[in-house]
């Protein structure tokens, strides 16, 4: 296996197979159109129906009273060092007010189980087609997680499981994290506390046994060839497809924006349809080894728990070639805040971070966040994220 800096799999970075800042088409007058509409004043003379749920008659012409909103809890909620979405790149000065105890069996019984991606992924902005599925298993003598995550195929095959499993009352859980370089953020559900190898099965098409480890999982995704191909789409007005087994910039992918359009990497390249990076095919995995630490109570009024993975990744149309395996880490401290664990606030070294390198795609957009301050001692050009945000702060 060779050893390469690797933007990290569990954050989803690997999945953004161009990660740059693109300019968008101007939209204001289109908003600014419709809201005008909306507010022009109308005639009330009509009759106003009463809705089913019993609700009261409004007299023609009668003014609405306005709904009462508690603005200092809305604040309070908008700087929360537990919001998980790009709020928490405004308020990066924001500080535990819930600050527990916590400890390192706390936070595996959290992690353990199996989460999905329900397609909640956006980066600068742009929603990214997300089908991935992430299971840790911290009950085995030897802690290990599989990430499994398909972007831009058309057909979802690892999240379904969303909408036919739920957690109980009071279990619910969510996952979600943010960089605010590249205005990334991404979310994943909670939908067992059990490791779910069928689930993973069926959704990759690999055969394995329910009660196998996540290596002996990994094991069977590499040797049945999962990171050697995948089928693509090849029209945007149906489902024809072929297989290729691509590595990015051998111009064999096309990708299919939301208005229909389909775009040649080559096209993309030049710049022919800019954002269209975001809309190219690929899958990627990860396989990662577990370790938890307790942390003493240094920053903040209790300590925390330190969650470091070493990782190998593979994929297919990403910047590492198919079959190939590179190996890297994703680490960082988690304090507990209300019923949520964090990863953010505090000194820059406690920050979620995963290895990167701005070549693994060919662009250069992760230069100007690589080796951030306070990671400088690492042999890997780093990617971190302002927020992780594991639980509930409910």
């Amino acid at each position: 296996m060779q050893k390469k800096t690797l933007i990290g799999m569990l954050t989803g970075t690997s999945r953004f197979a161009e990660i740059r800042r693109v300019s968008g088409f101007a939209v204001a007058g289109l908003f600014v159109g419709i809201s005008l509409l909306a507010c022009t004043p109308r005639d009330n003379t009509d009759d106003v129906s009463v809705a089913a749920s019993g609700g009261t008659a409004i007299e023609p012409g009668a003014a609405l009273d306005r709904p009462s909103y508690d603005r200092s809890n809305q604040k309070a909620s908008a700087q929360s060092v537990a919001r998980g979405d790009l709020l928490a790149c405004r308020n990066l000065d924001s500080t535990f007010t819930d600050n527990r105890p916590t400890n390192a069996k706390e936070f595996a019984k959290t992690l353990h189980g199996t989460w999905v991606n329900p397609n909640m992924r956006s980066v600068h902005g742009r929603p990214i087609d997300t089908d991935a599925i992430f299971l840790i298993d911290m009950k085995s003598d030897r802690p290990a997680s599989i990430l499994i995550d398909r972007n831009n195929l058309g057909k979802h095959v690892l999240n379904t499981a969303y909408h036919r499993l739920r957690m109980a009352e009071g279990e619910q859980s969510m996952m979600s994290m943010v960089n605010c370089a590249i205005e990334f953020v991404d979310y994943y559900v909670k939908i067992s506390n059990d490791v779910l190898i069928d689930e993973l099965s069926r959704g990759t098409g690999i055969p394995m046994k329910s009660d196998w480890t996540m290596d002996r999982a990994w094991q069977a995704l590499v040797e049945g060839g999962y990171f050697d191909s995948f089928e693509m789409r090849t029209s945007a007005r149906s489902d024809d497809r072929i297989t290729i087994r691509s590595q990015q910039g051998d111009h064999q992918r096309v990708a299919i924006t939301p208005d229909f359009k389909l775009l040649k990497e080559a096209d993309i390249e030049r710049g022919g349809y800019p954002g269209g990076e975001y809309y190219m095919p690929m899958i990627t995995g990860g396989l990662f080894h577990i370790t938890l630490t307790d942390t003493p109570a240094e920053l903040f009024s209790h300590g925390g728990v330190k969650w470091h993975m070493d990782a190998e990744y593979r994929g297919v149309g990403i910047g590492i070639p198919p079959g190939e395996a590179v190996a890297g880490f994703e680490e960082g401290v988690f304090h507990r805040e209300g019923g949520a664990f964090v990863s953010g606030p505090g000194a820059p070294d406690q920050q979620w971070a995963t290895s990167a390198c701005a070549d693994k795609h060919n662009l250069d957009g992760l230069s100007q966040v690589s080796n951030p301050v306070g990671h400088e001692g690492h042999d890997h050009d780093l990617l971190i994220f302002e927020r992780f945000v594991i639980g509930s702060p409910m």
